[in-house]
């Protein structure tokens, strides 16, 4: 039995239903995602339809997993949206991101809301494989799941 609050529990249930587990490796640590900070999407009836785990680093807010429960409908814009408002308002310099290089669709996300690449890591994902096991060969596509694509947004400019 789970004894966090029914808030944590259905944080949980939500994370583990899109990552299989509420860990996951970002900048070469395995984060528990129910101990950063999140946004979220509800619907009318409150569920949560939109998730976004982060933490923040100095002045930045890295941005660990990000889930849409249905792709097109603005859910991830919103999320993003919300993340670079409480940046503002907290004076955070710009956001972090990183994908792999499997997700084509995330790639293209991030650029559509203003991210830039900053950085590529070749074979980084052998490396998270060590400390997530469970990470898969294969990915969208059928694409060979191997590097980290890392993107960054500035706040205020």
């Amino acid at each position: 039995m789970y004894g966090g609050t029914w808030r944590e529990l259905i944080l949980k249930e939500f994370i583990e239903k899109y990552w299989n587990s509420v860990y996951m490796v970002y900048k070469g640590k395995l984060i528990n995602m129910l101990e950063i900070r999140h946004v979220m999407v509800r619907n009318t009836e409150g569920a949560i339809i939109g998730l976004l785990c982060y933490y923040q680093e100095r002045n930045c807010f890295h941005v660990v997993s990000m889930n849409a429960v249905e792709p097109n409908k603005g859910i991830g814009s919103a999320l993003i949206e919300q993340l670079y408002m409480l940046a503002v308002k907290e004076g955070i310099s710009h956001l972090q991101v990183e994908t792999t290089n499997d997700n084509v669709v995330a790639i293209g996300f991030y650029q559509k809301m203003g991210f830039d690449i900053i950085a590529i890591r070749l074979n980084e994902v052998e490396n998270q494989r060590l400390l997530k096991p469970e990470i898969p060969l294969i990915g969208y596509h059928n694409i060979p799941i191997r590097h980290i694509i890392q993107f960054r947004k500035n706040v205020g400019i």
